[in-house]
């Protein structure tokens, strides 16, 4: 039998983005706290506000919304505790009495220097393959400049920090004045070379004080949109079509990170972002939180037996994860799902062809307000997806 980490008469709140995070932690939270839901025992914003947010970029009413969520359950009672999907998010803004009943958390600079992709790639340097990449500040990011430096004419530029896709662009000659106009003067960008029809994929990992559990990867579905790549949903099963030798590469290339991580203080769940380009798995970045995929790993993880990321989690940061047993044999199982993400106003897989076997609808209900571009739900499928959607995208 796989032991409680839940200590005596402890409750604990989920706090995170979407409903369908939790979906298959059954009777593990007492409550939750999220921007999309419609559980009665979730608060979400949505059903408290009886709209439907665009979270993709950050505003004062929700933070005030989650820091007081957080607030009010610590008043209700001393044995509530919270976990978050993204612990450097909202945690530190919090007050001491709440911070304090914060788990899973690693240290501020640690979260902060993880978030931080300059950090990771000098940290990675000479142990996972990297992309060539310059730092440059805006005055130095004009288009020829940046032709000149890697002989192409498609760049990615990237921020310092961002998710989801969040603070990575496509540069190229039919957009570069558009593009350097949005700049920031005096902020320092790192540009690499454009990989067209490179493979984006994902891989949980949480990483222990000895150990680390590397979970099932997938393939990240892409779309670039405003010139910005943008995450839109998971292909677990479109990850198998991988070759052996490239699925090798990502396992062995993810122990790496995992130890550099360990090494810097950093433990619990991460998720590892990396392209497959021309037969060599590229380190991308380091998400140091739960995944967008999560809630597709967890469902299948249930249906194996095995406890919820946030379960393992959990066990992570109280010690007892090596008293779970969980060999990489038990990991090393097939997640029959991919998963599309839906945003208001779009209909990106109106022909597809490709009927959902399951709809996480997170309180999604069109007769609320709904701000433009704010997610509505996903779609689950027991098919791959990846490629139909690359043949219509």
């Amino acid at each position: 039998m796989i032991a409680n980490p839940i200590k005596n008469e402890e409750h604990i709140f989920w706090m995170g983005i979407k409903e369908s995070e939790i979906h298959a932690c059954d009777g593990f939270f007492e409550g939750a706290v999220t921007f999309f839901g419609g559980n009665s025992t979730n608060r979400s914003f949505s059903n408290i506000h009886n709209k439907i947010l665009n979270t993709s970029i950050p505003t004062k009413e929700q933070t005030d919304f989650f820091i007081g969520q957080a607030k009010q359950i610590i008043k209700e009672n001393e044995k509530n505790s919270l976990m978050f999907y993204s612990p450097g998010k909202w945690v530190f803004a919090l007050d001491d009495t709440t911070m304090a009943r914060c788990l899973c958390m690693n240290d501020k600079t640690v979260l902060d220097n993880t978030s931080n992709k300059f950090y990771m790639f000098e940290l990675l340097q000479g142990k996972v393959p990297c992309l060539e990449r310059v730092y440059l500040e805006k005055e130095d990011c004009s288009f020829s400049t940046v032709s000149e430096s890697f002989f192409s004419d498609s760049f990615v530029i990237q921020e310092q920090t961002g998710a989801g896709g969040s603070g990575t662009m496509l540069y190229n000659r039919e957009n570069c004045e558009e593009l350097y106009c949005c700049l920031d003067d005096g902020k320092i960008y790192t540009i690499s070379k454009y990989c067209d029809n490179c493979i984006p994929i994902n891989t949980h990992c949480i990483i222990g004080d000895q150990e680390a559990l590397l979970f099932p990867p997938s393939i990240q579905i892409i779309v670039i949109e405003d010139n910005h790549f943008n995450y839109k949903g998971a292909d677990f099963i479109g990850y198998r079509g991988i070759s052996k030798n490239l699925q090798e590469k990502t396992e062995a290339y993810s122990i790496q990170v995992c130890d550099a991580l360990r090494e810097v203080g950093y433990r619990g769940i991460v998720g590892i972002d990396y392209i497959v380009y021309q037969n060599e798995v590229f380190f991308i970045e380091v998400n140091n939180r739960f995944q967008a995929s999560s809630s597709l790993l967890n469902k299948a993880l249930k249906e194996h037996g095995l406890p919820t990321l946030q379960e393992m989690n959990l066990h992570c940061f109280r010690g007892t994860l090596g008293g779970l047993q969980v060999s990489k044999k038990d990991l090393s199982f097939d997640v029959p799902y991919s998963c599309f993400i839906f945003k208001h106003s779009e209909s990106d897989l109106a022909n597809i062809g490709i009927e959902p076997v399951l709809v996480f609808f997170d309180g999604y209900d069109s007769n609320k307000e709904i701000e433009d571009n704010a997610y509505m739900y996903t779609h689950i499928f027991n098919q791959s997806i990846y490629e139909a959607f690359r043949a219509i995208a």
